[in-house]
């Protein structure tokens, strides 16, 4: 797992198999160049051929808020005890033996997520689009009846008003 250093920021190592994990963050460069890693990196579902980690992340090389979930080490491993790993505030959280993480896959449930969340907000917009024309056309419905009623209304005047004109004639 090289990231070669540079402080390359946001990696999501998910679902990865280490082989045997005896030198994961081994390489990457001269310390000089920087840290391993920087913030938001997470190591998700990683896991190695030969059982837990017996070597842990080695400390301040690795970067500062750095997540470890579903990474099996060793219980030799003290890294995460040190003063370091709270000064660079990293997170750990296990997963109990024989148990799987959920997701597996971090970045695929990601997507799916997203688009889903996608998907949705072009529902509730079509919904709300068919809304608008249901209330337009209402609108335009209840225009043409207000209209139909003034041309009845001044049918039925002009009809009351031929009709005083023809008896006005008979009586005249």
């Amino acid at each position: 797992m090289d990231h070669h250093r540079f402080y390359p920021y946001g990696m999501l190592w998910s679902n990865v198999s280490l082989g045997e994990g005896s030198r994961y963050l081994l390489s990457g460069g001269h310390t000089p160049w920087g840290q391993l890693s920087a913030s938001f990196t997470t190591f998700w579902n990683v896991s190695s051929s030969s059982g837990p980690l017996a070597q842990g992340p080695p400390g301040w090389d690795t970067g500062y808020k750095i997540n470890f979930v579903g990474m099996p080490f060793a219980d030799s491993v003290k890294t995460f005890e040190t003063r370091n790993a709270v000064w660079l505030d990293w997170y750990r959280e296990d997963v109990p033996l024989g148990k799987d993480i959920v997701p597996g896959e971090l970045y695929s449930a990601m997507v799916a997520a997203r688009l889903a969340r996608l998907a949705a907000r072009e529902v509730a917009e079509a919904a709300a689009d068919a809304a608008d024309a249901a209330e337009n056309a209402a609108e335009a419905a209840a225009a043409e009846r207000a209209a139909r009623r003034e041309e009845q209304a001044a049918q039925a005047a002009a009809l009351a008003e031929a009709m005083e004109a023809a008896l006005a004639g008979m009586q005249g």
